[in-house]
């Protein structure tokens, strides 16, 4: 049919009916969500469990699933996989699943990620925080940490985004 977008075979079905047609097939999850009430075996990814150590970074709704859906989805899952040995540890704490389980992996930028066009290059050495204004970032404790660290003058501290009046307060204070 001229003018028609074909049809991917997948459009219009749910993951759990997807899933039911193919009772082998593994499911990944590339976040914290899993299938509730399929078989199929699948993998999941938990990059940290700031929902659960910084209770007011998160709301209850967030705090119950992560304590009753996703802790499920951990023991359920054939494999977790995460980026860094503090949370393959939380993971295998909180959720009791065991160590072989949880595979840490590294995350990196392959080189064809590398944008074209204008680059920011000022005239000074920096360090750059590519972060958001979010609590459990703790941008605060670098700042601070930065301030310390008795570094050459010329080295600044550039983070990415916008900064909140308290994160400004703390930088003046700093100097």
């Amino acid at each position: 049919t001229q003018g028609k977008k074909p049809m991917h075979p997948l459009d219009g079905l749910c993951l759990d009916k997807v899933l039911k047609q193919s009772p082998s097939a593994l499911f990944f999850s590339p976040g914290i969500n899993a299938p509730l009430f399929a078989k199929n075996p699948f993998v999941i990814t938990v990059h940290d469990l700031y929902f659960i150590d910084m209770p007011e970074s998160s709301s209850f709704l967030q705090r119950l699933y992560c304590n009753t859906i996703l802790k499920r989805a951990c023991r359920r899952s054939q494999k977790i996989f995460t980026d860094s040995a503090f949370s393959k540890q939380r993971i295998i704490d909180w959720s009791g699943v065991c160590a072989d389980k949880v595979i840490q992996f590294d995350l990196g930028v392959d080189p064809s990620y590398t944008p074209e066009g204008r680059r920011h290059q000022p005239n000074y050495p920096y360090l750059l925080c590519i972060s958001n204004r979010r609590p459990h970032k703790n941008e605060p404790a670098l700042i601070q940490a930065f301030a310390k660290a008795s570094l050459p003058d010329d080295i600044k501290l550039v983070f990415s985004g916008n900064p909140t009046e308290s994160l400004t307060q703390i930088i003046g204070k700093l100097d």
